[in-house]
């Protein structure tokens, strides 16, 4: 299945009519976040993109070490990169 199967396969069994993929890239709007999905050709991968909410306004120190933490090696990820 190469990447416009698969979006349009995604699209199909969640409901969501004419999502298609613009040259690899297709977006998404989930709860008024919207998430774009990137098709690497290369090694036809699949990146989603997304700003999942702001930095506390207190502690924000500590809260950047904690995504550090969980980038590193991709160990508290399990593979992805905040």
């Amino acid at each position: 299945m190469d990447y416009k199967e698969l979006i349009s396969a995604f699209g199909e069994k969640h409901g969501i009519e004419g999502l298609a993929s613009d040259e690899g890239t297709t977006s998404l709007d989930i709860d008024g976040m919207t998430v774009e999905i990137f098709h690497n050709e290369e090694d036809a991968s699949i990146f989603l993109c997304s700003v999942v909410g702001e930095p506390p306004a207190e502690g924000q120190e500590r809260f950047s070490a904690l995504l550090l933490q969980a980038n590193f090696l991709f160990k508290g990820t399990d593979g992805s990169t905040l």
